[in-house]
């Protein structure tokens, strides 16, 4: 409720357990739809399976506002995804719904098995609102990139002329950085409505780049209202330490280029605490004015919970907390 208190009207007890197959299961995103339906994507881990790259799954998940299974959609409210291959994985999951309703879904999508690294493509599946695949986006309800050997897709967002955009982190072998022989690299792509490449976004559908010296992780993408890219994560500042990240946000153009009115050159780099080094962004929000939210996480031996609120430009809202940070510990480890 408003108040805080259990909402006793949503499932007669204010929450929903939901059991979708033996293993472990976790909600990895969750949107709402217009007419106040819930859509998940629950990812499961079975551990007795193997090998490693078969034991990760998806189903999505419908429930009515009122916490019941919606029954109109897929099985009881149930969709277990399948991609083409033995590889498919439900790895890396995200969804958006579109303006009608449909369902669109990423997921990793494995084309080869270790030894390390195993070549990951990503995904894009469109769900017709009944939960059955939409044959007509992709190929047979699915289209299949990659670029690198290893594609995360972490977050999709669809424009306002129903085009999709997808954006993640990579593995790039072309960097690999001692000791650890990893680098990985951000990418922003984009499909036409139909699910096909769009070829008229930066280079091919495809936008990369690297952020700091080492591994950078993309979490999440928003669409401005003047139809602008921004995109959060974090970046390793240092490649001889682990636990040494920043975070940051990157703008582009419509077109696919970067934005250098935006920050410095596009970027906007910011370190949360000057004693705690390892910072990993979760999720970020757009504010009517245009300012940004980004939430995020500090390891201080524990984790603690921080918000930082950009202005518009990139800089660091002063006027927000403390220097444009709030820094909040509400339990052991958050």
């Amino acid at each position: 409720n408003t108040d805080g208190s259990l909402d006793l009207s949503f499932n007669g007890s204010g929450f929903k357990i939901i059991d979708c197959d033996p293993g472990d299961d976790m909600c990895s995103d969750m949107k709402l739809q217009n007419d106040g339906k819930i859509v998940m994507i629950v990812q499961v881990d079975d551990s007795s399976t193997v090998p490693w790259d078969q034991r990760f799954f998806n189903y999505l998940v419908r429930l009515n506002a009122d916490g019941t299974f919606d029954t109109t959609f897929g099985s009881a409210g149930k969709v277990k995804l399948d991609s083409t291959g033995t590889y498919s994985s439900g790895l890396n999951s995200s969804i958006a719904i579109k303006d009608d309703g449909k369902i669109i879904v990423t997921q990793a999508y494995i084309i080869s098995l270790p030894p390390y690294p195993a070549n990951i493509d990503v995904a894009v599946l469109q769900f017709n609102t009944d939960g059955t695949l939409d044959t007509s986006f992709g190929t047979s309800g699915r289209t299949v990139f990659g670029f690198y050997e290893g594609d995360a897709p972490r977050s999709i967002a669809i424009q306002s002329d129903d085009k999709i955009v997808i954006a993640g982190d990579a593995y790039n072998p072309a960097g690999m950085v001692v000791p650890y022989n990893t680098l990985t690299d951000i990418f922003v792509a984009r499909l036409n409505s139909n699910g096909t490449i769009d070829s008229s976004f930066a280079t091919n559908g495809i936008y990369t780049t690297t952020v700091g010296p080492a591994n950078d992780r993309l979490d999440e993408v928003l669409i401005q209202p003047d139809g602008n890219i921004l995109v959060s994560g974090a970046f390793q500042v240092n490649p001889l330490s682990a636990n040494d990240y920043d975070l940051f946000t990157l703008r582009l153009l419509p077109n696919g280029t970067k934005d250098t009115t935006y920050g410095n050159a596009g970027f906007s780099l910011w370190r949360v605490s000057n004693i705690h080094t390892y910072e990993r962004a979760h999720a970020m929000v757009l504010q009517s004015d245009g300012k940004s939210i980004i939430a995020s996480h500090i390891n201080t031996g524990g984790a603690d919970f921080a918000l930082t609120r950009l202005l518009s430009d990139g800089t660091l809202d002063s006027s927000f907390a403390t220097n444009g940070s709030l820094i909040t510990n509400m339990a052991m480890s958050e």
